[in-house]
Formats: structure tokens, C-alpha cells, sequence
């Protein structure tokens, strides 16, 4: 399928869009929305800016919102669950997100336009006429649940606003019953049955609201290569209004969908993006000048940037990670910024790599070895929104075995006096704390010197955990 509407030859938001949603349904969501658009330079590259952010409104919100969408759409079929041609099915949640989560579209250009991409006439007919009903079904939008309208007629939208529905479509999801709060919400049952169960219903109630959120921008200013009182200057005088954050003192926030390239003193390397979340786990971490960082997971380099500004130019930052194409990414980083600090890039499995441990300098007179394992990445659900479709099949205890037998190679190179640092993007306990503590039973010489926890929702970064791990002398045997 060619990213162009049926009626005319011209590349459109909603087209290419379209283009994008099938081959993530063709991909069974082993593919990333981001990589599809940029590898469609003759659809998405052609795109004028402010068309690249509607398409990728519809392409991040259609999948975002997937469950409660095809619920609805299956509402309105006179054969309930039948099957139809992918891209059909994509046109109807596409025509059924802008009818029932945005606020800007016009219900006739949704519609109209929607339709206008379906090539075969009786497809056409088929997807105006359930995109009609639709359109029928979606009533106002209220900033605060209305009085006496049940959870049934009640769409949940970003912001804490809800669409009024004309009938009761929804399960009751005012309960805490996982598959409701699933439907109404857009997730597996099973990750909100874990989080009900582990976190209880207000909480699980808060993380489903806040990982459907679309993310700002949130900006990091290197410090130690700008003022940033001159960066924030910089940034208003070209019209852009940066909000502090709690997490950090350099992270700053901009609405959703700036344009990073286009903001003064990104290309000079005096910004880069990173999630406030990101930016307060990588201070917590407490690198100190002069230390030598151990990064064992650092691709793509978000961290490492934050820690070289903390050791310096007198410190060491050796990065590892699998992939070597991704670890290219630290050096990337690094380059663009303009960090002094030597950097060191470790190619290859630390799990499997038999003298990786012996390679490490022993000059440096501190070292912090930092473990950001792979994970769930239930915490950043709202930024990449195909990960939670494959979260139904995801085994968390051998995720968890994986992550314990990371910390333990990576505490082979932490002598007594170093710090040993374990961090996730997860908000999942048997990944975080349970990691944790299973490694401090079996190695007594390790004390907790500081722990943070972060869920969506609680501020304006993503879920995550961190905690930092002294290292002291090796218990005698009694």
C-alpha cells in the first residue's frame, strides 16, 4: 500500500499514517511507529512539519489507544469480531481515534478524509457508514467526570477529561475489575491485573491515566557547556517557554511535539532530550570528579552524558553494552555535546565475555559500576506505546533472573570502597527491590545507601527505580 489517498495523488498526514498502522499490524508490534515513519522517506519525509506532527498524533494515539478502539469500532458492527483487510481495519481506528480522542478534528474531515483512503468502493461504503455511526456515538468533552453519567458512557481522555458517549459502550470500569480498567484504559489485563494486585486500585488507577498521556519534550542543559541562564534566554527569545522540573535542576520541559532540532543551542550541543525521570536516576547514581564510571547498559548515552558532567575531564566513563550499532550511539552523544571526559566504548555480552572484568583499569581512585538493566519498561509506557501490547506474553521473573545475574557480574568489579548502582525504567517490584535484595542476601558486604522509586504519574517524568549500593569489606565466615 502506497501512502497516498485513494481520491488523489497527494501524500497526506492521515495516508501515511495509515501506511504506518498497517505495517505495525503486519509486524505483530515487533516493529517501532518511530522507525517506520523515518524509513518512509517518500510518505512521512515528504510531510510538511506541522503535518509530521498530525501523523504522528494518529499513529502514537491510534496504538496507544488500540484495545478501547477496536471495543468501540466492534460495538457498531452488525457481525461482531468479524474480519476485515488490514487496511480497512487500520481506517477504522484511525477515523474512530480522531472521532473520539481528539478535539480538533472536524467530525466531516475525519470522516471524509478517512474514507477518502480506502481504494476499493465497497470497502468505502463499509468504513463511512461505521465511521458515521461513530461519529453519532461521541458526544461532548467534560474537564471532570459528570454527575449521574455511568463509567459505561464515560471515555477517559488525556488530561483528566472524559468524552460523554450517547450510549453505554464501555464495561464498568468504576470497579477495580482488571479487564473493565483494561477496555476503558487501553491495556492488557494482565499488566492491569499486576498492578491491582500489587499496587492497588488508586495507584494502578493513576499509572493507566498518566501512561496515556502524551510526553513533552523534556530537555536536559549541559551545564558544562553552556550557562543556563543563557540557554534558557536563548531558548525564550526564539519563542519557546521551558518549564522547571522537580526532578532536576537542568531538566526542563517543552509542550509535546517540539521539534528538538529546532531549538537554539540543540545542534551546538548545549541541549540534548532526556526524560526528567532519566536525568534525576542518573544524578541520584551521585558520580563524583575524578571517579571512574562502569556503565554496563549505556546505549544510547543519556546517562553517561549526565555522569561525565559529574566526574569531569579527570574522570573515566567506560560504557558497555550488546549492541555494538547502539553503543555507537554513546560516542555520538558524546561528540555532539562536546564532553571532555575519556570515554572508553566495551562492545559485547558482560555476561558472557570471560576477562571483560580484568580489562578495567584499577588506576582510578573511586569506581561507580552502574547497572541500567533491560526491563519491562512498564514505566515509560506512555512514550513507547507498542511496548505495552507486548507486555502480555513478558515473563517478569526471568526478566528478573536475567537482571540479578547482571548485578552480580558487574559487582565482580566493584572493590570495597567503590558503588555498585542497579536502575530500571520499570515500576514493577519483583524487577526492582526484589532484584535488589536477593543480591544483597547473597553478597552481606553491600549496604543500601540510598533508594528512589518513581510512577507514572507522580510528577512530570516517567515511572522508574534506582538504588545505590556501597560496597565495604567481605563478611567473615562464623
Amino acid at each position: 500500500m502506497s501512502p497516498r489517498s485513494a481520491d488523489a495523488d497527494a501524500v497526506t498526514a492521515r495516508a501515511v499514517a495509515l501506511h504506518a498502522l498497517v505495517a505495525l499490524d503486519k509486524s505483530h508490534d515487533e516493529r517501532f511507529l518511530k522507525d517506520l515513519l523515518d524509513d518512509d522517506p517518500e510518505g512521512y519525509g515528504r510531510l510538511a512539519p506541522r503535518d509530521r506532527a498530525f501523523c504522528r498524533e494518529l499513529c502514537y494515539g491510534v496504538t496507544r489507544h488500540r484495545r478501547t478502539l477496536k471495543h468501540i469500532v466492534n460495538t457498531r458492527l452488525a457481525a461482531k469480531g468479524s474480519k476485515q483487510k488490514p487496511d480497512v481495519r487500520a481506517a477504522l481506528l484511525l477515523g474512530a481515534y480522531q472521532l473520539l480522542f481528539l478535539t480538533g478534528v472536524k467530525p466531516h474531515a475525519a470522516v471524509g478524509e478517512t474514507v477518502a483512503l480506502i481504494a476499493n468502493r465497497r470497502e468505502r461504503g463499509f468504513v463511512n457508514a461505521i465511521l458515521r455511526a461513530l461519529s453519532a456515538l461521541a458526544g461532548d468533552v467534560v474537564a471532570a467526570p459528570p454527575d449521574g453519567v455511568p463509567a459505561t458512557r464515560r471515555l477517559p481522555l488525556r488530561g483528566g477529561a472524559f468524552r460523554v458517549l450517547s450510549e453505554p459502550v464501555l464495561p464498568d470500569w468504576s470497579s477495580a475489575h482488571a479487564q473493565a480498567l483494561g477496555v476503558a484504559y487501553s491495556f492488557p489485563d494482565g499488566l492491569v491485573k499486576r498492578w491491582l494486585r500489587t499496587l492497588g486500585r488508586e495507584r494502578t488507577l493513576r499509572i493507566l491515566a498518566a501512561s496515556n498521556e502524551v510526553p513533552p519534550l523534556c530537555i536536559r542543559i549541559h551545564r558544562t557547556r553552556v550557562d543556563p541562564g543563557v540557554a534558557l534566554e536563548a531558548l525564550r527569545t526564539g519563542g519557546f517557554e521551558p518549564e522547571p522540573t522537580t526532578a532536576s535542576p537542568h531538566a526542563f520541559l517543552l509542550p509535546p511535539g517540539t521539534d528538538a532540532d529546532a531549538l537554539p543551542g540543540f545542534r551546538e550541543g548545549h541541549l540534548s532530550v532526556q526524560d526528567a525521570t532519566a536525568q534525576e536516576i542518573a544524578e541520584f547514581c551521585g558520580a563524583e570528579r575524578g571517579e571512574c564510571v562502569v556503565d554496563v547498559c549505556a546505549a544510547p548515552g543519556g546517562k553517561a552524558l549526565v555522569f561525565a558532567e559529574d566526574v569531569g575531564a579527570d574522570g573515566r566513563i567506560l560504557a558497555h553494552d550488546l549492541d555494538s550499532v547502539r553503543l555507537a550511539l554513546v560516542q555520538e552523544a558524546f561528540r555532539r555535546v562536546g564532553v571532555t571526559t575519556p570515554l572508553d566504548l566495551r562492545p559485547g555480552d558482560v555476561l558472557t565475555s570471560a576477562n571483560i572484568a580484568l580489562e578495567h583499569p584499577e588506576e582510578s581512585p573511586k569506581k561507580r559500576v552502574v547497572v541500567d538493566a533491560p526491563c519491562s519498561n512498564s514505566g515509560v509506557l506512555r512514550r513507547r506505546v507498542e511496548a505495552r501490547w507486548r507486555s502480555e506474553g513478558l515473563d517478569v521473573e526471568s526478566l528478573a533472573r536475567m537482571q540479578l545475574a547482571l548485578l552480580e557480574r558487574a559487582a565482580e568489579w566493584v572493590r570495597p570502597g567503590d558503588v555498585l548502582v542497579y536502575a530500571t525504567c520499570s515500576i514493577e517490584d519483583d524487577e526492582n527491590r526484589g532484584v535488589a535484595m536477593a543480591f544483597i542476601d547473597r553478597h552481606r558486604d553491600f549496604q543500601v545507601m540510598r533508594e528512589l522509586r518513581r510512577f507514572p504519574g507522580d510528577g512530570a517524568g516517567d515511572g522508574g527505580y534506582a538504588i545505590v549500593m556501597s560496597r565495604g569489606q567481605p563478611a567473615r565466615p562464623r
